[in-house]
């Protein structure tokens, strides 16, 4: 006697089995003693795992060490982003990229804008790359960035700055 084929499954039983099969996996990337973790579902870990090796031999190389946790990750998002002009870029990396972006957005920048991280870094060139990296990330996905009030004008709404307008080229007559 045969048995009946089962019906095919329903739409929620398939998005529940994706949801299952994609479950998180946590994926670290590190230099020295800075540390970064973020998760990732487990269909990205095998990718994830590859670019994280080949951003470890990147860092190797002299001039390329991150000074802080922050630029170790945007560091990471623009190895990953830049893969794209080096034709090597996979079709995981831009679901990668979003996930490791709103991780970096909810760590850093839950409190601060990305100019308020860059000023910390400690050299005027460091900050801006950082900048630079982040901006371009964002554009690449064609997703907003960080939108916060900068941290001055909310000191100075706060009443703990004063901002004072100079006006220029009327001079002194």
């Amino acid at each position: 006697m045969t048995t009946p084929c089962p019906s095919p499954p329903t739409n929620t039983y398939l998005q529940n089995y994706r949801r299952r099969s994609s479950c998180a996996s946590i994926a670290s990337i590190d230099y020295g003693t800075l540390e970064f973790s973020f998760r990732i579902p487990n269909t990205l870990h095998f990718r994830t795992s590859q670019l994280i090796y080949q951003y470890s031999e990147f860092l190797s190389k002299p001039g390329n060490e991150p000074k802080s946790v922050a630029a170790l990750v945007i560091k990471f998002l623009a190895f990953i982003g830049d893969g794209a002009n080096r034709k090597l870029r996979n079709s995981l990396d831009e679901e990668l990229l979003t996930i490791l972006l709103v991780s970096f957005e909810q760590t850093f920048l839950a409190e601060d804008n990305i100019h308020c991280i860059s000023s910390s870094e400690g050299g005027s060139s460091l900050g801006e790359e950082l900048i630079g990296c982040y901006y371009r990330i964002c554009a690449q996905l064609n997703r907003p960035h960080d939108a916060k009030i900068p941290a001055l004008l909310r000191a100075a709404e706060n009443g703990s700055a004063s901002l004072y307008t100079t006006f220029g080229g009327q001079g002194t007559r």
